[in-house]
């Protein structure tokens, strides 16, 4: 992104105010705290109870933006938030509990088994607070994106979740280097398939609907 931003965007980042700027850049601390946690929850617990307890986020991001933002939700938005949230609650507790889930045994190649080390309670412990960090992403990111086009955001955005990322691998002395060139390959697909193409969708949604319509 830096060369496209620096080529055309270098106007707009010069003019952009103090509070938009500051706003992206926290975007970027709790998008990369949002990851860095799910990493932290699948290392204690499984795939699936992971994914439905960070999908209550949505619920979360409706609380903020009615608060903070003093959005106006209409009540069917409601009723489908709590709806999608007790579901998640069922499935996930069911998982959490039984070892031998019906909805959530599946076969090793799928990855949904149990892990066989770790943690469960602090894997959905992360998970939640993971659903947090997502939320306030989103919410900074929907005050940010309606002053700030697309791409600069994504710069800012990225740049601040790259430095937090570094701080993370340091404070934890986890090795950045020395993995599998498969482990690499995945990387890079998760960066520009989830990341770049998906989450770039995501922030370019959030200048146009409410932060808890897009999630």
């Amino acid at each position: 992104l830096t060369p496209i931003v620096l080529y055309h965007y270098r106007d707009e980042l010069r003019v952009m105010s103090h509070t938009d700027r500051l706003m992206a850049v926290f975007a970027g601390f709790w998008m990369c705290l949002h990851f860095s946690l799910i990493a932290l929850s699948l290392e204690n617990t499984r795939i699936a109870v992971t994914q439905v307890l960070v999908n209550t986020s949505p619920l979360i991001v409706a609380i903020l933006e009615t608060v903070f933002l003093k959005a106006r939700l209409p009540r069917i938005v409601w009723i489908g938030l709590f709806m999608a949230i007790l579901g998640s609650a069922v499935i996930g507790a069911d998982g959490f509990l039984s070892t031998e889930s019906i909805l959530l045994a599946a076969p090793e190649n799928l990855g949904l088994a149990a892990t066989d080390t770790g943690n469960p309670t602090l894997g959905v412990i992360f998970a939640l607070v993971s659903a947090g960090a997502a939320a306030l992403y989103l919410v900074t990111g929907r005050k940010a994106r309606g002053t700030v086009s697309l791409i600069p955001y994504l710069w800012i955005l990225t740049g601040a979740g790259t430095v937090t990322g570094i701080a993370i691998l340091l404070l934890t002395a986890t090795p950045a280097f020395g993995h599998s060139t498969e482990a690499y390959f995945w990387l890079m697909m998760l960066a520009f398939g989830p990341q770049l193409i998906t989450h770039s969708g995501i922030n370019y949604a959030v200048a146009y609907l409410p932060a808890t319509i897009v999630t």
